[in-house]
């Protein structure tokens, strides 16, 4: 594929940088619009280089405890400025290998250059060499009393997490062991008790995305004759917004100090029911990679959460990947063809590479020839991932839009009771990309990662059968609009036993926080 790059000060003095996928003239590239989603693989007049600030990695017994024996089955201690873990001794096993590991992060101690709170998103390796993404299932609540029956279960559609993972929420540690204060945390377990119900390993990306209704940040502002809008040199490689210089201390269109995760490689593939597809990267992966995505039955459209397309146990919609040296291999483990739209990222936290005097490279890596922008001093033969600044054989992902919508004020009502029981829908204009959608469920306290939750009536018939709990979120993602749902006039959670019906309403929804991504269909 022939590319061709332009870097400067446009006309009326806005700093930018565009990379096109064609071999086009600077005027040709300076002339076309921001909308041109297909024609760019990159235009800093549209998007950030990267939207997630972070990706890293938690393995069980990283940390050691202390003490290393206790008669007391379950402690806790700081194992970070920003972290704490929990051990607990697992009731009728041994302190060898039934200990489970549970981690509180304090999300704004942990991002404290990030204006906001981010949205953070967990992944965890629980089948042997593959990670586990969103899913959907089937779940039998038990009552658990004498003599009663559970006869109202729930169907779950979660997005990045797995059993034992609950995303954020404001949380109060346990009192006895003083450490953890009320604090917006994201939470996640590792255990150790020899059965894959556990995982060994966590994968932690946190977006910079607002994970609550609050604006994204704007830097640009109106040019300004004689500013340093942009310096490459051995010593700086700097892009400054319109308005600002690169000697500034605000956030720059890109930095050798601020390396973004990446997107090794973004599309989508279909894959038959039981067997997998191959995504090959030209970057290498690293330990930090993850793959993200929306996930389909061939015949219908796309929804996210992933929609349980029945109500047994064999209905699940269930996706897992495995990371390979250079790319990734995705298993459909459901009973359907599955079309799957991914999103392969990649974070490197290793220390970057030396002894180098470029800032640019032009080479070829047996595909095609390629342009690169690096740090300054490092590696000229082998630059690292988070050398890397720019590189035309990445991914990058425009934002074509975003917003807030309320729960009180923005939805309608609806009759698709398994989705919600009010929508709303969002058009945009596609001219060539396939649409990919971030978004969070926003609480008066606290976010969290969106979730669908079916009432299912067995053994009994009620009039909630098939419909959703009342902190169910949905989204129905088509190629010229989103339509949400939310169903907050419902009860959260019903137990049907021998003493009868329960109903709860517990904490519910006030909005929802949402991005819009393209993936432009020639990547």
């Amino acid at each position: 594929m022939m590319v061709a790059y332009w870097y400067g000060i446009k006309p009326g003095g806005v700093p930018a940088l565009k990379i096109t996928k064609a071999d086009l003239t600077a005027d040709q590239i300076i002339a076309l619009p921001t909308t041109s989603y297909e024609a760019f693989l990159f235009d800093s007049e549209q998007a950030k280089l990267g939207y997630v600030y972070d990706i890293v990695q938690k393995t069980f017994g990283q940390f050691t405890w202390t003490p290393v024996k206790s008669s007391n089955p379950e402690y806790q201690f700081q194992a970070l400025a920003t972290e704490w873990v929990q051990a607990r001794l697992a009731k009728g096993g041994n302190f060898g290998n039934n200990i489970q590991e549970t981690h509180w992060v304090n999300i704004a101690a942990a991002f404290p250059q990030l204006p906001f709170t981010p949205i953070v998103e967990v992944r965890q390796q629980a089948f042997g060499a593959r990670l586990k993404g969103p899913w959907s299932t089937y779940i039998s609540l038990g009552s658990g009393g004498a003599g009663s029956l559970a006869e109202i279960g729930e169907i779950r559609g979660n997005v990045g997490f797995d059993g034992g993972t609950t995303g954020s929420f404001n949380y109060i540690g346990n009192d006895g062991f003083g450490y953890i204060q009320q604090a917006e945390t994201y939470t996640f377990g590792l255990g150790d008790n020899s059965t894959s119900n556990f995982p060994q390993r966590c994968i932690i990306s946190a977006w910079e995305l607002p994970g609550k209704n609050q604006p994204l940040p704007s830097y640009a502002a109106a040019p300004v004759a004689g500013h340093l809008a942009l310096r490459l040199s051995p010593t700086m490689v700097r892009l400054a917004y319109s308005g600002h210089q690169v000697t500034e201390s605000v956030p720059h269109i890109f930095s050798e100090a601020r390396i973004p995760a990446k997107v090794l490689a973004a599309g989508e593939v279909t894959i038959a029911a039981g067997s997998s597809a191959t995504v090959s990267t030209r970057l290498p992966t690293t330990p930090a990679t993850y793959v993200d995505y929306h996930a389909r039955k061939s015949t219908e459209a796309m929804f996210h959460p992933p929609l349980l397309p029945g109500s047994a146990r064999s209905d699940s919609i269930d996706i897992q990947f495995e990371i390979l040296s250079a790319g990734v291999t995705i298993y459909n483990l459901s009973t359907y063809t599955m079309v799957v739209r991914y999103l392969v990222l990649a974070d490197d936290d290793s220390a970057q590479s030396s002894g180098g005097s470029l800032w640019q490279r032009r080479a070829n890596d047996g595909v095609s020839d390629y342009w690169q922008l690096k740090v300054p001093g490092s590696s000229d033969a082998a630059p690292k991932l988070n050398d890397i600044i720019v590189d035309t054989r990445l991914a990058y992902l425009p934002l074509v839009a975003d917003g807030y919508l309320s729960a009180a004020t923005d939805f309608v009502q609806a009759d698709y009771q398994w989705l919600g029981e009010a929508m709303r829908t969002i058009n945009f204009v596609n001219n060539g990309f396939r649409p990919f959608v971030k978004y969070a469920t926003v609480f008066s306290d606290h976010y969290a990662i969106p979730r669908n939750r079916l009432f299912k009536e067995y053994f009994t018939s009620t009039s909630w059968g098939n419909r959703c709990a009342g902190d169910s979120v949905n989204c129905i993602v088509g190629d010229t609009s989103l339509t949400f749902y939310m169903a907050t006039g419902n009860p959260t959670d019903m137990r049907l036993n021998s003493s009868g019906l329960t109903v709860t309403h517990g904490q519910k929804p006030i909005g929802i926080r949402w991005y819009l991504f393209a993936i432009p269909t020639s990547l």
